[in-house]
Order: structure tokens, then sequence, then C-alpha cells
């Protein structure tokens, strides 16, 4: 079954497994929970999108509110669901009763999924422009180091005998220059706030990608020639 939430794919295995988790916790416990991870993702906007909560921050700020952290591991994998739903709701511009009803679909309680929809709305506009000054610009690619990339084919895993799968692992040097501050090149003649972009994505999005990308130039070639 197939999800506006998941981007109009199939539900990931580990957020099925994850709202088991999610659905023994109390509505309160919940609503505690997708606070402190909507606050922590509000805290700093000039994050890059795939940087992942800091534990320690987490654990710190749920220590603050009083809520009883039973399992250390339990807790860090239901902020990483929340944060999924709350971030991919607002990525695929999903409407708050598709939420709720997407989520009941997956096996959440109607009490759960109200509490994690209530900070969820009130925060939306933000989430929203936080995930925008997130994304990658072209501004923001080095020009003085080319993207690197690697080749990995798989013919089998224990699990799977017979895989037969290529993916490719891009390294995108980026530059995560805050407005206003000069760069200052490290020891290794890198300026410091410099960072990769990493990321594993298989054959057939790759495929998916260049096309896009492909199709983006020539729209931006006949602004050129305007």
């Amino acid at each position: 079954m197939k999800f506006r939430i998941c981007g109009d794919l199939e539900a990931p295995d580990w957020v099925l497994a994850e709202v088991a988790v999610v659905s023994e916790m109390s509505q309160k416990d919940v609503l505690i929970l997708t606070k402190t991870v909507i606050d922590i993702f509000l805290s700093d906007k000039n994050k890059s999108a795939g940087d992942c909560d800091s534990p320690q921050d987490v654990l710190a700020l749920l220590e603050a509110r009083k809520f009883a952290v039973k399992s250390k591991s339990d807790t860090m994998a239901t902020v990483a669901l929340l944060r999924y739903i709350v971030t991919h709701s607002v990525k695929y511009q999903v409407d708050d009763t598709i939420v709720i009803k997407e989520l009941e679909q997956i096996g959440l309680k109607t009490s759960h999924c109200n509490a994690i929809i209530g900070p969820f709305r009130l925060h939306r506009p933000q989430i929203q422009q936080a995930l925008i000054s997130r994304s990658l610009h072209l501004s923001q690619i080095s020009k003085g180091e080319p993207p690197s990339w690697r080749l990995n084919y798989t013919l089998s895993t224990k699990a799977l005998p017979n895989v037969n799968s290529a993916s490719v692992f891009l390294n995108i040097p980026i530059k995560n220059v805050t407005v206003g501050a000069k760069e200052k090149p490290n020891n290794l003649g890198r300026s410091s706030n410099n960072k990769d972009l990493s990321f594993a994505i298989s054959g057939q999005k790759l495929k998916a990608l260049v096309h896009e990308l492909r199709s983006a130039r020539e729209v931006m070639r006949k602004f050129d020639d305007l």
C-alpha cells in the first residue's frame, strides 16, 4: 500500500516496525515527543536536511520536560519516526486530514495521531521554511572541488542469494557559508566552511535524477536565450 507521506511509495519496513513501539506509548508521551522533535528540528535552521538529531540533545530536552525515558534506543527510534512523519508530510504537502488517515492506516491509534497532528499543524509553516532553507542550492556547490562517485554492484548477500543490484555512492563538496561570514582556509587549504554531502542512490533513482537535472538544464538554457 502506498502513502502520500512516503512520497507515494510503500512505507519503509523500519517505519512499520517503529509504529508498533509508538502504539504502546501513552498519548501524553507521544505529544511530548512530537513537540520535542519539532523544537529540535527548528532550533537550528542552518543545519543541513541530512543532519540527524543528536541523542544527547534529544535526551537532555526530554529530561528537562520530565519525560521518563525507559529505553534510550526505543526513544531515539521513535524520535526518528516522528521526524520522518513531520518532515515528509510537509515535504510532500500532505493535508492534515490525509496525514491522520494514513497514520491510522499504518497502525497508529486515533488518539496518537491527534497527539502528533496538533503540534505539527501549529508549526507547519516554520517546518516548511526550515526545509527550504536546508535544501541544496547551486550556489552552495564548491566550484573548486568536483563531485566524486563510486559504483557498487551487489551480487548477493547472506539474506538474499541473488541480488544483482547496482548502486552509486555520490560525494558532493558544498559550501556551508553563513551570511556575512568570511571563508577561512584550514590547514589542508580547503575552506573551513566547506562540508561534503554524501549519499547512496540506486541505479534506477540515479537515472531519474540525471533525467531531471537534464530537464532543469534545458529550462535554464531557455531563460539564457531570452
